[in-house]
């Protein structure tokens, strides 16, 4: 098993409109660009799965804006989703390091998770919702920037 070093969120605009997310020792910023995204990760696109990549040890899973399941197909091409704004981070363990993340997540933003439907809510900002989910024996954990309350479940849920 391994521990998770840093995790939090910081903004990086005066703005607020861009969102730093250090996990798993890297950093992601949301919302951005597809294209943007690829320049800074090693991220890869699957017709039928999506854009995806990997941390040290974790498997990185974007959702896109007003888009929360993959809809690709045969027909799909990378370039019809370069333009596109990432507004979901999942970071999916092939353990189950739930528990843990859980607690240490409470710990280090001193606040509780809201479970609701299988699903650890936790609202770090005005813009941010951390999702915390447990399915087959994976861990899952969502960064999501400015989901509507009622849309978040649908984002979380269709991670996989």
């Amino acid at each position: 098993m391994f521990i998770i070093i840093l995790f939090n969120i910081n903004c990086s605009t005066k703005d607020n409109t861009q969102y730093i997310i250090n996990f798993d020792n890297e950093k992601f910023k949301i919302p951005i660009k597809i294209k943007d995204f690829k320049k800074q990760h090693n991220l890869k696109y699957y017709v039928y799965i999506g854009f995806e990549g990997n941390t040290k040890n974790y498997t990185t899973i974007l959702q896109l804006e007003s888009q929360p399941r993959w809809t690709g197909s045969d027909n799909s091409f990378e370039n019809d989703y370069v333009n596109k704004t990432v507004v979901g981070i999942t970071f999916m363990s092939q353990e189950n390091v739930y528990d843990s993340l859980r607690n240490n997540f409470e710990k280090h933003y001193k606040k509780k998770f809201d479970f609701i439907n299988n699903i650890n809510k936790m609202k770090i900002t005005n813009q941010i919702t951390l999702i915390i989910r447990l399915y087959k024996n994976r861990t899952y954990i969502s960064y999501y920037y400015n989901i509507k309350e009622k849309d978040i479940y649908k984002y979380a849920k269709n991670v996989f």
